[in-house]
């Protein structure tokens, strides 16, 4: 009966041992995954980051395009008001445009 014992713990103890293993495996795959998220995520958050700073660029030269034909379109009314403003204001309509 003693050999029979031994066949049985033998044949358990090879059991755990392969379960050990796949356990073992499956850890090492978890832990491949948990560093493939996190290397994933820090690529998402650099190409995040780039299309923020490259859209906050287009804005801020957007605004200094506007801003410049603004000042322009202003200036160029000052101007126009100033060479009108020796002539009649009741022969000119269009200097109500020019305000």
């Amino acid at each position: 009966m003693s050999q029979t014992l031994e066949a049985q713990l033998s044949q358990a103890l090879n059991g755990i041992s392969d379960k050990a293993k796949e356990a073992k495996e499956f850890l090492v795959q978890l832990k491949n995954i948990l560093q493939q998220i996190q290397e994933n995520g820090l690529d998402y958050e650099a190409c995040l980051v780039a299309q923020c700073d490259a859209l906050v660029d287009a804005l801020t030269r957007q605004k200094a395009k506007l801003l410049t034909k603004v000042t322009k379109e202003r200036e160029h009314k000052l101007k126009l008001k100033a060479e009108l403003s020796y002539l009649p204001k009741q022969g000119l309509p269009i200097l109500r445009f020019l305000k």
